[in-house]
């Protein structure tokens, strides 16, 4: 009768107990809106980024070649002298280019102030026999979103040019991620230089991400005097040309994600290298969070550890592996909101695991004597208690 009492008893009281009342949908949910919170407030920021330089690094493209930078670097600096240059060496480049036969002279320099009178007159005159050049205008200034401001060439250059947008928000670390179609202002829309590049238009007042598993190396490149020696020609005929400084103590310099401080105009021919594969689409946090939510909220209806850690082992590696397929496509997705829900899961599972060691017989499975203690939301219940002297053999049977 012992015997057959004892099993009716494990029957009832198989179930391990916590310290606590076990919730997993109460944890998934506060997990969930931690997740939201920590998206929303881009804490991730910084580790996204880190990926997302990592992934870059794995599988680098080479770029169209279609358009060449006009480097005004320290071996130009050293032949014609420190900078700022007269007009009338920007007049001469324009002109080589133009003979050598480029589609389209885009000019990463600002020249919304005159200088000497015959010098931006000679400019002047260049630009309007070359018809092929495009100036920049400054739009925008400082860090995140900027302060609005007008930085247009003057009109003597501007009349016989196109113009184009060269500003773009940076974060803290002087990095740029993302570069605008265009802008608009004071009623008038204009192109961005990247645009403007690479043919490609877009809303303006909208922002793209720029694809820096691009190369930067692959980029055609070539110092401002070797234009001015002659000998280019063929090597520019029908591409876009680009002139921007690269010369340190210049100082148009941005962070390139995953190659450090390099000159602004590379960031514009990067961002058009990106458009000329298509256009590229941002599709944030949130499909990600999704799909972890999935695999978390099946990991914490799992009872045994080994299912559990497979299946966080399984989201983790999804999470950070759709990212490397989507941007072949140029598909840019974010990541770090699901990994932290996953952090979180991982974490909370873990330590339930912890605190329910050593409150239960590893041999019957039933309470011990700790369990019986901490569970004071059981005390209100009846406790029987019977000692089994053979349940190895009744268990064996």
């Amino acid at each position: 009768m012992a015997g057959a009492k004892g099993m009716s008893m494990r029957s009832g009281m198989r179930q391990r107990p916590t310290i606590k009342p076990w919730h997993p949908w109460r944890m998934l949910a506060i997990s969930l809106v931690l997740s939201l919170l920590f998206g929303l407030a881009g804490m991730g920021e910084p580790v996204e980024n880190a990926l997302r330089v990592a992934r870059n690094k794995t599988n680098p493209l080479a770029a169209s070649g279609e358009i060449v930078v006009i480097k005004i670097d320290d071996e130009s600096q050293r032949a014609l002298g420190t900078w700022p240059w007269r007009r009338s060496i920007h007049g001469a480049l324009v002109k080589q280019l133009t003979a050598a036969g480029a589609s389209q002279i885009v000019i990463d320099v600002s020249f919304d102030f005159t200088s000497d009178t015959k010098s931006d007159r000679a400019f002047a005159a260049e630009l309007k026999r070359s018809g092929r050049v495009v100036l920049p205008t400054n739009l925008r200034v400082g860090e995140g979103d900027g302060t609005m401001l007008d930085r247009r060439p003057d009109p003597l250059f501007a009349d016989h040019v196109q113009l184009g947008v060269i500003s773009f928000p940076y974060n803290f670390e002087n990095a740029v991620w993302r570069v605008p179609f265009g802008m608009t202002y004071q009623g008038k829309d204009y192109r961005s230089l990247a645009s403007i590049l690479s043919g490609v238009a877009g809303p303006v007042d909208s922002l793209f991400p720029v694809n820096y598993r691009i190369d930067l190396d692959s980029i055609p490149q070539y110092s401002a005097i070797d234009v001015l020696r002659g000998g280019l020609g063929e090597k520019l005929r029908g591409k876009s040309v680009i002139i921007g400084a690269t010369a340190d103590n210049i100082g148009d310099s941005f962070v390139v994600p995953g190659r450090g401080l390099k000159g602004g105009v590379f960031v514009h021919v990067l961002a058009a290298e990106t458009l000329k594969r298509g256009t590229p689409l941002t599709l944030d946090w949130i499909p990600m969070l999704v799909v972890a939510l999935g695999f978390v909220a099946m990991a914490a209806r799992l009872v045994g550890v080994r299912g559990q850690v497979l299946t966080l082992a399984v989201a983790l590696i999804v999470t950070l592996g759709v990212p490397v397929v989507t941007e072949s496509y140029q598909w840019f997705v974010d990541v770090t909101p699901a990994l932290f829900l996953t952090s979180c899961v991982a974490c909370a599972l873990t330590w339930r695991r912890y605190r329910v060691r050593g409150t239960y017989n590893l041999t019957s499975g039933l309470p011990n004597l700790v369990a019986l203690r901490a569970s004071g939301h059981q005390r209100d219940r009846a406790l029987i208690v019977a000692r089994i002297i053979n349940y190895p053999q009744l268990a064996a049977a």
